[in-house]
């Protein structure tokens, strides 16, 4: 009863506003308290209820206070939001946690490929693993195939007898050098930082073989040519190694700084240790059945020792040359040098818009860029060439006659590449002299 009379008192005084002010805030502290109460359940529906039917027989005034009062317990509410934000404002930093661990994980694998790149270290560096690609796609390359150069159709080879001849004849030299920070030293291959063939030309015979570099006034280039994989081409297995010519130059004084210890590299400031020598011979560019092979006979070491071994040069050896065309598109990893050889529009057309050039005058290699492939052919020049290959042999011994001693060949060498007597010093002959490491 004292519900019903609570609830009839405010019609009759509709003008003194302080008693519905004073009498309807308990009822919203009382509807907080019963949901977490259990026990004052059974009564909350029945007064809602009877709050509803009140309400409506409300006037509208004062239906727009009683409106207003609820607005208050509202106010929980409307501080819930906050806390609910707040578990993901704190979110944000520890996702982007794992980025900033991404970020260093580019920075560690450049420290990695640096230590890799530092000897003594045997770990494969970024120049061989580009290697290992070129070698990759050259074994796939089906105009480069074995089968292919080596075993051609009769009627082809009796078309291209006529063409067969010696293009140039001249001295070829074998340089190695060690890898930065190994202590001047390399007892391996996995120590070696590069292979160089140094071509010194004697006789040209081919008329094409005349044109030079616009800055050559010499009737020949020297050439310095570096084999990618570090090592010749087996000529059993025909294995293709890419090569280049690096440097060309019509003095060979000019080719010291080579040789030499040269400008501080790149890693660390670290001083390179001068180039080895790991052979001397006599060369000849032969054009044979549509091809052109690079062939040599080696003067020096008389024994192969384990430089000779590691680098597979031998007694004798002829390898098919191939030229790049540079303005061919480059197979996807290839990773083609950057500077591009600058060939003349006539030498240019002669690829026809081939890649490779199988049949090519020895004018390509007079300039720098200039990409090769070279394919293990043959280990004896007399049975490949025939005439032409005994030719080579009668002009070898006649070029080695006065060479008796390890000292005469190293005084030799010396004085044909002009070598500066600082030089001579510095470098190591005996990979030349007795075969062996240094």
């Amino acid at each position: 009863m004292a519900e019903s009379q609570e609830v009839r008192s405010p019609p009759n005084r509709q003008g003194n506003a302080t008693e519905t002010t004073t009498t309807q805030p308990p009822s919203p502290t009382k509807k907080r308290e019963r949901p977490t109460d259990k026990k004052v359940d059974n009564t909350g529906p029945q007064q809602s209820q009877k709050q509803d039917e009140v309400l409506a027989t409300e006037p509208p005034s004062k239906r727009a206070r009683n409106e207003t009062a609820p607005s208050q317990p509202q106010q929980p509410q409307q501080q819930q939001p906050p806390q609910q934000q707040q578990p993901p404002q704190q979110q944000p930093p520890q996702q982007q946690q794992p980025p900033q661990q991404q970020q260093q994980q580019p920075q560690r694998q450049e420290q990695e490929e640096e230590e890799e790149e530092r000897p003594p270290s045997k770990a494969s560096t970024s120049t061989d693993h580009h290697e290992d690609q070129r070698h990759a796609h050259l074994a796939e390359d089906e105009d480069l195939h074995p089968d292919r150069i080596l075993h051609r159709s009769p009627a082809t080879s009796t078309t291209t007898n006529r063409n067969n001849k010696i293009t140039e004849r001249g001295k070829l030299f074998f340089f190695y050098r060690p890898r930065v920070n190994t202590g001047g030293e390399a007892h391996d291959l996995d120590e070696v930082q590069r292979l160089y063939l140094l071509l010194k030309p004697i006789d040209v015979d081919d008329a094409t073989s005349t044109t030079q570099t616009p800055a050559s006034t010499a009737p020949y280039i020297n050439r310095v040519i570096v084999v990618g994989r570090k090592k010749l081409p087996s000529v059993n297995s025909h294995e293709r190694f890419w090569a280049y010519v690096d440097k060309t130059s019509d003095d060979i004084k000019q080719l010291d700084e080579m040789l030499g210890t040269g400008a501080p590299s790149d890693l660390g400031g670290r001083t390179e240790s001068p180039c080895r020598p790991a052979g001397e011979g006599y060369y000849g560019i032969v054009d044979h059945h549509g091809h052109t092979h690079l062939a040599y006979i080696l003067e020096e070491p008389t024994e192969l020792g384990e430089v000779q071994q590691a680098f597979q040069i031998q007694k004798e050896a002829c390898y098919v040359m191939s030229i790049k065309n540079p303005q061919s598109a480059d197979p996807r990893g290839f990773n083609s040098l950057e500077r591009k050889a600058q060939f003349p529009a006539p030498m240019l057309d002669a690829f026809n818009g081939r890649r490779w050039l199988p049949q090519c005058s020895p004018a390509y290699l007079n300039y720098e860029g200039c990409e090769m492939v070279l394919v293990g052919t043959s280990d004896d020049l007399v049975e490949t060439f025939g005439e032409m290959g005994e030719a080579l042999e009668l002009e070898e011994a006649k070029d080695c006659a006065g060479i008796k001693t390890a000292a005469d060949a190293t005084r030799r060498l010396f004085e044909e590449l002009k070598l500066p007597r600082a030089l001579q010093k510095e470098m190591p002959t005996a990979p030349l002299t007795d075969g062996t490491f240094v």
